[in-house]
């Protein structure tokens, strides 16, 4: 059954419910710019966690529901970020690649986050990032197609993804 949030008209996209249900992490796009907000369901109120210039894009939640993840141009190359998803404290940098970078899904204990790799050398293909320790990143994917839009499903046994390796996109 849907039902409206009772939001005003704009530009929502990328919304990732929260690991108890209860709030919404999303992308509020304006001409200008597109930064991450927290939506509370039950409140149906709104808090912004970014502000930089730059667009801010697809949030991603950690498991125990404290940061969201999302991939930013703030300092050069789309790199990822995280911040606490109560809208206190610093945005984190975690990663320092040359490589274009957009996470998709976290695994459900919180260790990996899918990361999509673009790259003018090797097109677009899957990674995994560690979250722990020195962020280590190591090919998942790594093929002549395009490989994205991945999700890890809930148990974390499965990664499912995008590939136009037939031909078209799958």
């Amino acid at each position: 059954r849907e039902s409206p949030l009772g939001l005003p008209p704009r530009g929502y996209d990328w919304p990732r419910l929260s690991p108890d249900g209860t709030r919404l992490a999303l992308n509020i796009v304006d001409p200008e710019n597109t930064d991450v907000w927290v939506l509370d369901l039950r409140r149906e109120t709104t808090t912004r966690l970014t502000f930089d210039a730059a667009h801010d894009l697809r949030p991603v939640w950690t498991p125990d529901g404290q940061q969201v993840i999302f991939a930013s141009r703030r300092e050069g190359a789309t790199q990822l970020f995280a911040k606490s998803a109560d809208g206190t404290g610093d945005v984190e940098r975690l990663t320092h690649s040359e490589t274009e970078l957009v996470r998709h899904s976290i695994s459900p204990d919180g260790r990996l986050l899918v990361v999509e790799e673009r790259s003018s050398d090797t097109g677009t293909n899957l990674a995994l990032l560690s979250l722990e320790g020195d962020a280590e990143m190591r090919p998942l994917l790594r093929t002549e197609f395009t490989e994205r839009n991945a999700e890890v499903s809930p148990d974390g046994r499965w990664i499912a993804y995008e590939s136009n390796a037939s031909g078209r996109f799958e």
